[in-house]
């Protein structure tokens, strides 16, 4: 899909990593991530098919993106389609539940949609974040090890 389309259907956009808790340094890239809604023929079309949009160079273009971040900086991100979002976040994707909880004054862009998404993030919890956010602590401390060995 291309930049116009995630742009017209982008419903929330939010910095994500490092920067989203304060902990970036000055070389600390910028990690965006987002949701949209794409047009109808997305939805019904066999021919259509869309499930995230990752060109950084068009994510640089995106709303809130432009006046918030230097134009110099190192932009990196991902926008889902809602649907992959909403299979990720009730499997209690730790990104997914991340994203819904960053601090407002990092969300680039939200309209109603991204609001009454976000007001909604605690419905997405569930026991199964016991098993996801377990299994992503252990990898990240796998790839730790793995750094220093």
């Amino acid at each position: 899909m291309e930049l116009q389309r995630v742009s017209k259907g982008l419903i929330y956009l939010t910095t994500h990593g490092s920067r989203a808790y304060g902990l970036n340094t000055p070389e600390s890239d910028w990690d965006l991530k987002g949701i949209c809604i794409p047009p109808t023929e997305y939805f019904f079309s066999p021919f259509q098919h869309f499930e995230q949009y990752e060109d950084a160079a068009g994510i640089r273009q995106l709303p809130g993106v432009v006046d918030k971040i230097p134009a110099d900086a190192d932009v990196e991100g991902v926008v889902y389609d809602i649907r992959k979002f909403f299979r990720l976040a009730s499997d209690c994707n730790p990104n997914m539940i991340d994203i819904l909880n960053v601090p407002q004054n990092q969300i680039l862009y939200i309209n109603d949609i991204g609001r009454t998404l976000r007001t909604h993030a605690q419905d997405f919890l569930s026991t199964k974040a016991r098993y996801t956010f377990t299994g992503y602590a252990m990898a990240q401390l796998k790839r730790i090890k793995g750094h220093y060995e």
